[in-house]
Parts: structure tokens; C-alpha cells; sequence
């Protein structure tokens, strides 16, 4: 009976989704205060996921995931705030994420893990020109958000470079987990130091949100 009263991890992903598109339009149509109620509730979502997901069954990837989505979820309630100094520390916290789901891909593979120029060199050279846009007109936080560039840069290498080296669904789902990731943070810099972005919370929060749950699910599924 005790089984039973336990929340499927299926169905926390289906909240986890329902509060996504709910954050979505509130974004979309102007309902701050909704955004402002959502946006808070999804990284304890994940974390509840990975929770139940696990059964019992912990690791070190799976210790570092639930910190990782911690940090994420700090980042989100600094981004929330206003100012310079809100989003530095929202700079930050997402850097510790990004290093530690580095940390975790590098270390949930089964084999010597090698260089493959062509992903490798493609996601390097997209950091370098998002980040050569962004870094002169951004003043005193050029420096920061060089060091945050190539940190999720590292991240989606990684990810990339785990192909062969775990089970199908695992290298996909962080792949395309990373992907998304680069594009939201993308949409963020591009939003605040370059040029408007027509809708960007909306694209923003859509691609993190998918982004963060297929991270969660290819690092839960490594085989």
C-alpha cells in the first residue's frame, strides 16, 4: 500500500510540464505575477524527479544532478531580481551548474572518452563569435560572461563527445538537453547586451525548461 501512495516519476514530469506552459503564457500574455509563482517551482520539481526516479538508488551523478538543479534553481530566483549585481549572482550559480553537469556527462560514460574535432570545433567557434557580439558592449560584465561562456561551452563539448560511450537514450536526451541550453542562454545575452529579442522570456524559459528535464533524464539513463 505504502508503494502505491508514491508519486510516479511520470507524473511529476507531467507537473513539472503543466507548470512549464503555464510560466510559458503567463509570459506570453503579461501575467508577471504568475511567471513569479512558476518560474520558483520548477527546479524542486526536477529534484523531486530525480528523487523518485532513483528509488533508493544513489550515486555520486546522481548526488551532483540534484546540486546541479539546486544551483539552477538559485540562479533562477536571482534572475528574477533586478540589476547588475541579481545577475551576476544568477551568472554564477548557473557556471557551478554548468560545471558540475560537465563534471557529471565527463563521468557518466563507459570508455576512455576522445576528442572529435568536428563537434568540438563547431561548438568553439559558435562561443566564439556569440561571445565576440556580446563581450564589447557589455562593460564590466564582459569578463564574467566570457568565463560563463566558456563554461557551457565545455558542458555541450562534453555531451558531444559521449556519443558511443553510453546507451542511446542517455547520449541524446543530454545532447539535445545541452542544445537547448546553449539556445536559452544564447536568447538571455543576446536579449540583454546586444539586441531585443522579440518574445524572449518565452523562448527563454521553453528551451530551459526542456533543456533542464532531458539533462536530468540522459544522466538518470546512462547505461
Amino acid at each position: 500500500m505504502e508503494d502505491k501512495k508514491k508519486l510516479n516519476p511520470q507524473v511529476i514530469i507531467y507537473i513539472y510540464l503543466l507548470i512549464g506552459i503555464i510560466n510559458l503564457v503567463s509570459r506570453g500574455v503579461g501575467i508577471n505575477w504568475v511567471d513569479g509563482y512558476t518560474k520558483p517551482l520548477l527546479m524542486p520539481l526536477l529534484i523531486f524527479f530525480v528523487y523518485r526516479y532513483a528509488e533508493g538508488y544513489i550515486t555520486i551523478s546522481r548526488l551532483l544532478l540534484v546540486v546541479a538543479l539546486l544551483f539552477s534553481w538559485i540562479g533562477d530566483l536571482l534572475l528574477m531580481g533586478e540589476g547588475e549585481l541579481f545577475f551576476l549572482g544568477g551568472l554564477v550559480s548557473f557556471l557551478i551548474a554548468q560545471i558540475l553537469y560537465s563534471f557529471i556527462l565527463y563521468q557518466s560514460t563507459t570508455g576512455k572518452m576522445a576528442w572529435r574535432w568536428m563537434p568540438s570545433m563547431l561548438f568553439i567557434l559558435y562561443a566564439f563569435f556569440l561571445l565576440s557580439l556580446l563581450v564589447p558592449g557589455s562593460g564590466l560584465m564582459g569578463f564574467p560572461i566570457a568565463i560563463y561562456g566558456v563554461g557551457i561551452t565545455v558542458m555541450i563539448t562534453v555531451a558531444g563527445l559521449r556519443k558511443g560511450l553510453t546507451g542511446k537514450l542517455s547520449y541524446l536526451a543530454a545532447m539535445i538537453g545541452a542544445i537547448l541550453f546553449v539556445i536559452s542562454d544564447s536568447i538571455i545575452a543576446i536579449d540583454a547586451f546586444y539586441s531585443p529579442v522579440l518574445f524572449s522570456g518565452v523562448w527563454i524559459m521553453s528551451t530551459y525548461i526542456v533543456a533542464q528535464l532531458l539533462l536530468a533524464i540522459g544522466i538518470l539513463n546512462h547505461k
